[in-house]
């Protein structure tokens, strides 16, 4: 969404290559010249879908360099000179050979190459499949070196599953109507996990607290939640304006204009929850508070649910003085290298708090994926009191020069923004680090109709070196004016279509109409439309489609309440619109057994 209880985020990362890509890979053996040419990897695993870069080292004086793979069912391979990109296709073994001259004298150099599946569990150094839970690192303060994401990780974390077992029987209602409210049967995770696995919501500190709670006569919430949904987005806590502000009140909770609250260096590197980039080079950095996330946290892996994390780089609620020098929003803009470290400091540190603080719980991945970045084709749409538009902070940083007009909101930009990719390496790396590679990273925006061949350029942009961003999470607040189903549709069949996408996920869907009964019909029956379209789309792209996130519990709490955008008019009380959306879903179940 883009204003209001939208997103948040503060990302963009960097890791200036004074070496190539390919040789800042964590655990990566340098070689030295006189050794001759030699496989960047001898031996490597990949996760089915995943892809990894191998590189003839030392290459000088190698000629004619060709590359091949022993078993393409098993993998693929991308060659461009010194270096070849593996992209595991299916459970198995293979061999990748590389062929050269070498001073004149024929060389054949191998890598032996296995692709696992998600799930699959890893074999030891012995030989022995291990079953042993990722138990907590140590809780002493490590040394520089010794921080997460500068070393490989040697435990494999516990993926917490999505519960399906024998899927549940889906209600249907006959002749439902628009304008009647029915007793609530079933539920939205029962009709459409054994679809796309996470069905969830958005919901706020105050929804899933009862005891905190400033809302009254809501009913139980949470329990509501739970009872529809196994995946929950926090609405505003994981931005950046709710993580680096201290604000605790109601009246503060959408405030970014809190002053920072800092700590030397030396604290947060003797803190294990924190992550000091060695780039960083000024004496105090933002204390971080998770105060809030931590209930979200607790409570999902109590109730066996799981927490999209959304965001990290959004050019809304995000504090302007973490762009300024001395963290003061009075002060100078920071330079781009100032500013890469301090978000190398603050994606990195938030995923580390993450992860230390799911090994605590016991639960596995409680965290199952992050919008990285968010709404960057609409980062002119931020408006000061005046309602003149306000450039970017991320902007005035990075590309201070572009043009951009505060009268219009018209502004120059830049198709190849780094800061979004180096925020995808620097969420990547940290993930990696601990074996994480089942967590996905997303780039998620609205009105992705529009903008959807800018959306696939920037994604690819991303990707060109290397698998950082695995999908795009398409914004759904739709209306039932526009866009019709059948463009939805075309987009998002677009983007499961793109080789370099993982996934995709419908992240934040609500569909506005009104209040009468002619204006609701036409809601429910644009919300049964586009159910019955995007599980077509699914059939064309098995398993693409990983999530489904409905913006908000009920009609009153939505941010688009006005236009009574959603399936629930209370947490006892279902739509007509509901009833729609759970046919479509068993519609598809009959089809499928048909083989339709």
């Amino acid at each position: 969404m883009n204003s209001k209880m939208k997103e948040t985020a503060a990302v963009v990362l960097l890791f200036s290559m004074l070496v190539g890509m390919e040789h800042s890979h964590p655990g990566m053996d340098h070689v030295s010249a006189a050794s001759g040419p030699k496989l960047s990897k001898k031996k490597v695993e990949i996760k089915k879908g995943r892809l990894t870069k191998i590189t003839l080292k030392n290459k000088v004086g190698a000629k004619k360099i060709k590359w091949s793979i022993s078993n393409k069912r098993v993998a693929t391979i991308k060659k461009k000179g010194a270096s070849v990109t593996v992209k595991g296709k299916k459970a198995g073994k293979t061999k990748l050979t590389c062929r050269f001259l070498y001073h004149g004298r024929k060389k054949k150099l191998t890598s032996k190459i296995t692709i696992i599946t998600v799930n699959q569990k890893k074999e030891s150094s012995t030989g022995k499949v291990s079953s042993a839970p990722f138990t907590p690192h140590n809780t002493q303060a490590p040394s520089a070196s010794q921080q997460p994401g500068n070393q490989g990780a040697t435990e494999q974390p516990v993926q917490t599953p999505v519960q399906t077992g024998t899927p549940e029987p889906i209600p249907v209602l006959d002749d439902v109507d628009a304008g009647t409210k029915y007793e609530i049967q079933g539920s939205l995770k029962g009709a459409y996990q054994r679809f796309f696995g996470n069905v969830g919501t958005s919901v706020n500190i105050f929804q899933i607290e009862p005891s905190g709670s400033i809302f009254d006569d809501a009913g139980d919430m949470f329990a509501f939640t739970k009872s529809q949904y196994n995946s929950i987005t926090p609405e505003n806590e994981t931005k950046p304006c709710r993580l680096l502000n201290m604000g605790s009140d109601f009246e503060d909770y959408f405030a970014t204009d809190f002053k920072a609250q800092t700590m030397p260096v030396s604290e947060a590197k003797a803190d294990p929850y924190y992550y000091v980039p060695d780039t960083y080079q000024e004496e105090v950095c933002p204390k971080i508070n998770y105060s809030q996330f931590d209930i979200f946290m607790k409570k999902a892996a109590e109730n066996g649910m799981r927490i999209r994390f959304h965001a990290f780089v959004w050019h809304q609620q995000t504090p302007e003085w973490l762009f300024k020098e001395n963290f003061d929003a009075e002060g100078d803009w920071v330079t781009p290298e100032v500013m890469d470290a301090r978000l190398e400091y603050y994606i990195k540190s938030v995923i580390r708090y993450i992860t230390l603080k799911e090994k605590e719980l016991g639960y596995g991945d409680v965290v199952y994926c992050y919008d990285v970045a968010n709404e960057y084709f609409h980062n002119n749409d931020k408006q000061d009191k005046d309602e003149s538009y306000i450039k970017s902070y991320w902007d005035e940083v990075y590309y201070p020069d572009n043009k951009f007009d505060k009268k219009t909101g018209d502004y120059e930009q830049v198709a190849e923004p780094v800061y979004v990719k180096r925020a995808f390496t620097y969420a990547r790396e940290i993930l990696d680090s601990y074996g994480k590679q089942d967590v996905s990273l997303f780039y998620n925006d609205y009105n992705t109709y529009m903008v959807s061949n800018s959306v696939l350029k920037l994604v690819e942009y991303i990707n060109q070196d290397q698998m950082l961003c695995d999908g795009i999470g398409m914004q759904s607040h739709l209306d039932v004016n526009y866009p019709t189903v059948e463009n939805y549709a075309a987009t998002l069949k677009k983007f499961l279509a793109c080789e370099k996408i993982r996934e995709v996920q419908i992240t934040e869907l609500d569909v506005t109409a009104g209040s009468s009964d002619k204006l609701l019909a036409r809601q429910m029956n644009y919300y049964y439309d586009l159910m019955k379209a995007i599980l077509d789309a699914r059939k064309a792209y098995p398993g693409k489609i990983t999530g489904m996130t409905f913006w908000g519990l009920y009609d009153g709490f939505s941010w688009r309440r006005e236009k009574y955008p959603l399936l629930f008019a209370s947490t006892t009380e279902a739509k007509g619109a509901y009833y729609k959306v759970l046919q479509a879903a068993a519609e598809a179940v009959e089809e499928e057994k048909a083989g339709v």
